[in-house]
C-alpha cells in the first residue's frame, strides 16, 4: 500500500534556499559597498564619515528626547 504524497518542498529545502538566497544578497550589497569606496575620493570619503557621524549624533539626541517624553508620559498616566 503506497501513501499518497502531496508534492511541494520540504522546510530544510527552503531554509536551504533561504539561506543560499541570503548570502547572495550580502554578497551583492558588499559588492556594491567596495566599488562606491572606490569611486569616492579621500575628501569625499571624509565627508560621508562626518554626515555619518553627524547622522548617528542626532538620531542619539532623538532616542534621548523619545526617552525622555517617555518618561514624562508614563510619570503623567501610570499604568
Amino acid at each position: 500500500m503506497q501513501g499518497c504524497r502531496i508534492g511541494g518542498f520540504t522546510l530544510v529545502e527552503v531554509l536551504v534556499a533561504m539561506c543560499v538566497l541570503a548570502l547572495g544578497v550580502a554578497g551583492a550589497a558588499s559588492t556594491q559597498v567596495a566599488a562606491a569606496r572606490l569611486q569616492l575620493t579621500p575628501g569625499e570619503r571624509k565627508r560621508h564619515r562626518e554626515a555619518r557621524t553627524e547622522f548617528s549624533a542626532c538620531m542619539k539626541k532623538v532616542a534621548q528626547r523619545w526617552e525622555n517624553c517617555r518618561a514624562e508620559a508614563e510619570a503623567k498616566w501610570p499604568k
